[in-house]
């Protein structure tokens, strides 16, 4: 396919972009991750309520507790390290 594009050049002329796709890239398999989002997102738009969970973005906050652990594990990380080197 060739696409005709204008310029910012001072003549105006019309530029040919060739957007032809190479054959390995046409060859490509689609990704899993994004077929599960697709889908995803197909069923939000029938007005099924879905947790995204499949392209690694949850619609939710972490819950608390595990945010206290990992603060907690942050905080207290070269103690713990230095207590099992003994």
């Amino acid at each position: 396919m060739t696409v005709v594009a204008s310029t910012n050049g001072t003549n105006g002329a019309a530029v040919h972009v060739d957007t032809t796709i190479s054959p390995r890239v046409a060859a490509l398999k689609p990704s899993k991750t994004m077929a599960i989002a697709d889908k995803a997102t197909a069923l939000v738009q029938a007005g099924v309520p879905v947790i995204r969970l499949a392209a690694g973005e949850p619609d939710f906050d972490t819950p608390g507790p595990i945010v206290e652990v990992k603060v907690w594990s942050h905080n207290n990380s070269c103690q713990t390290i230095s207590s099992f080197q003994k």
